[in-house]
């Protein structure tokens, strides 16, 4: 006699190490995510799907479900120093919202100004670092590498015209951090 859910999808990770040559390491690391089902269903008889939408819009504060999202880290490793590139993925959904009155995948949530479908974003970020000795490192961050702004989602409320969470820290473009790190 109450709510529930169901999740069903898969996720995967895989991890290689390589000695590329004396005291150079590679790494590479992808996992991702893939919901083949989110939903609720109610004592009444009724369910509702959030798949590729921007539901479960009233738990989520309309950030959305995509389909898929993923991220692929390659670090390149010599002695004290490391360069690093990341690549994150966030799939595209539909502005639709079955808690919020609509059907899966009508477009029901857009004033009609943007297309239905968001589209899905990809951001690569670049790290280098140099450990000067075992308490004091050095690094430089370039986020968002390729200055590429998310898709426009106006319905998502909290943030003003981009999907917080999809576009993250790309909302503001391409950004450089540069700093020190030590241990106590």
């Amino acid at each position: 006699n109450a709510n529930s859910q169901k999740s069903e999808g898969f996720d995967f990770s895989a991890t290689g190490r390589f000695e590329v040559a004396n005291d150079v390491t590679f790494t590479s690391s992808i996992e991702g995510s893939y919901i083949i089902e989110l939903s609720t269903s109610f004592p009444s008889g009724g369910k509702e799907s959030y798949a590729g939408t921007l539901g479960n819009f009233n738990l989520t504060a309309g950030s959305g479900t995509p389909r898929w999202k993923g991220s692929w880290v390659n670090t390149i490793q010599y002695g004290a120093a490391s360069l690093t590139a990341s690549a994150n993925y966030y799939g595209g959904y539909n502005l639709s919202a079955e808690d919020q009155g609509g059907v899966s995948g009508d477009c029901g949530l857009s004033s009609g100004f943007t297309p239905c479908d968001v589209g899905s974003y990809t951001t690569v970020d670049l790290t280098g670092e140099v450990e000067v000795n075992d308490k004091f490192t050095f690094y430089v961050n370039v986020l968002n590498l390729l200055d590429d702004l998310p898709p426009i989602d106006h319905v998502t409320y909290g943030a003003h015209l981009y999907n917080a969470v999809q576009g993250g820290t790309g909302i503001i473009g391409r950004s450089f951090r540069a700093g020190v790190r030590f241990k106590l």
